[in-house]
């Protein structure tokens, strides 16, 4: 009895060690999916805490190099009105030497005995103050050959001269401001700068930003010109660009080289099927063009099945018609939303930069503020240019693809209903 009784304990062990294996087995799996997913979890977080971190590091390392260049301007601003302030002070004591000379070389002139070759030395000590207000502070040798280039792209030879930092042109009935890459604007001033080179006033007018803002008297840019000043968001813009027209290039030829449904061919291919002729129906329906032809050559070699099934095998050929008729579209379809967006964050990001600069020149510069403005619209403008007309080509072949389907769908309709 005691035999039976350890016999029936052990077997009730092993029965139930057998059932609760599964259980554990299924716990353990759960578990380590847990952890599994922890893990990934924690490494997904590593990952965003780096890119976090090297977004911040790279923010920081703008901001210093704005924070540098700003000093730098501000420096520049700096020595600027300090040599103007010691220009004015130069011309101020060269007027009053040219006037004491004047009035020693009257005394000299007056007085008995007077030595021609003094007075060959007060002309010379004349001339030279006269040429240290002209040359105020500048390296260069005043009334220098030099040739610019106007507006109108022309050039033209004549005298520059320079003033602190400052460049001027005078030749051929013109006077004007140069540029650092040696172009002749801002004509309007011509009357006061001649009259400074003679000596006759004492006033010049002065561009901070070296021609930088007065660039839109040279006349238009040219694209290359454009896209420089548009700065780094005309690449994408132009990426995109250049992706549609590829896509318009390729598309246009194929979608409008289909040609629409002939009904009166693909009746002659029916009216030949009720007369028993398979092989002449065949050849009608090749006749029906693209991409109707093709399929009503499947529905036709499966005729014998029946309408559940022609119907599946028409949808299949429709699928593989669409996704070559629909492909590239949503290229279209992304350019037409993205360009302009990527014109506006070009114009915030030069809006910002335009008036970042009034620390430093100030708000009276209304011309300086617009023509960086005008420069900032570049971006949105371009974004505009390659925006529209990829919205224009996607609704139009999107229309075509659509229009192709739809005859593709009445042919397989009718083609079902007469073998039906």
């Amino acid at each position: 009895m005691r035999i039976y009784l350890a016999m029936a304990a052990f077997l009730f062990h092993q029965a139930f060690a057998f059932a609760a294996s599964p259980a554990a087995e299924t716990a353990e799996a759960e578990r380590r999916a847990a952890v599994a997913e922890y893990a990934e979890f924690e490494r997904g977080r590593s990952r965003a805490d780096a890119e976090h971190a090297e977004r911040v590091a790279r923010l920081r390392a703008e901001w210093k190099s704005l924070s540098e260049e700003i000093l730098r301007e501000r420096k520049r601003a700096a020595e600027i009105s300090a040599m103007a302030s010691e220009a004015g002070k130069v011309s101020a004591d060269s007027e009053r030497i040219s006037a004491s000379a004047s009035a020693l070389e009257a005394a000299l002139g007056r007085a008995p005995g007077y030595s021609p070759a003094l007075k060959s030395s007060v002309e010379r000590f004349a001339r030279a103050a006269d040429e240290a207000g002209l040359a105020m502070l500048s390296p260069e040798r005043s009334g220098a050959e030099a040739e610019v280039e106007d507006s109108s792209g022309a050039k033209v030879r004549g005298e520059m001269f320079r003033v602190g930092a400052f460049k001027y042109f005078i030749g051929d009935g013109r006077a004007g401001m140069v540029s650092d890459d040696f172009r002749l604007y801002g004509e309007g001033f011509s009357d006061m700068i001649s009259s400074f080179r003679r000596g006759e006033g004492s006033e010049l007018p002065a561009d901070l930003s070296g021609g930088k803002f007065m660039r839109s008297q040279f006349g238009p840019r040219g694209i290359v010109g454009e896209i420089k000043v548009g700065g780094i968001w005309m690449y994408p813009i132009l990426f995109f660009g250049a992706i549609s027209l590829f896509v318009c290039a390729f598309k246009i030829p194929f979608l409008f080289g289909l040609g629409r449904l002939d009904k009166n061919a693909l009746q002659r291919a029916f009216a030949s099927l009720d007369g028993g002729d398979a092989e002449r129906s065949k050849t009608l329906c090749a006749a029906v063009g693209q991409p109707y032809g093709p399929m009503l050559e499947r529905l036709l070699a499966a005729r014998n099945l029946g309408a559940p099934q022609l119907e599946e095998l028409s949808y299949e050929y429709m699928l593989e018609a669409g996704s070559r008729l629909f492909s590239g579209l949503s290229v279209l379809s992304v350019t037409a939303a993205v360009a302009p967006l990527f014109g506006l964050l070009g114009t915030v990001t030069g809006i910002i930069k335009t008036f970042g600069g009034l620390s430093l020149h100030g708000a009276q510069q209304a011309q300086s503020i617009s023509a960086g403005i005008s420069e900032a619209l570049i971006t949105t403008e371009y974004g505009l240019v390659v925006a529209i007309p990829a919205f224009v080509a996607h609704a139009l072949l999107s229309r075509r693809a659509k229009a192709v389907m739809s005859d593709m769908e009445k042919a397989a309709s009718a083609f079902i209903g007469k073998v039906s």
